[in-house]
């Protein structure tokens, strides 16, 4: 419950204009995994929604499925990119 509302409260605290996928972090960093979970299915196929998934998974431990989702957006940006740090950890 108290994960609940603390997930609530950051979604509501949060512009109008926010995406899914920005919603949806803010439910990862409130540990709230169901809200995540539900927000990245509204979020859509684009590039920022399929990184709410991995970073998901990776939440979730399921390792191999972030490593999946995230490489080839990885795989086209420059090796000192966040994105491609990520990648190193998913695939440790």
């Amino acid at each position: 419950m108290k994960s609940w509302f603390a997930s609530s409260l950051l979604l509501w605290a949060g512009t109008a204009w926010a995406s899914p996928a920005a919603d949806g972090r803010a439910c990862l960093e409130a540990s709230d995994l169901a809200c995540a979970h539900r927000l990245a299915a509204e979020a859509g196929n684009g590039a920022e929604a399929t990184l709410l998934r991995a970073e998901l998974a990776f939440a979730e431990q399921d390792f191999y499925t972030a490593e999946k989702l995230i490489g080839p957006h990885a795989a086209a940006r420059a090796a000192d990119d966040p994105l491609t740090h990520d990648l190193a950890l998913y695939k440790a």
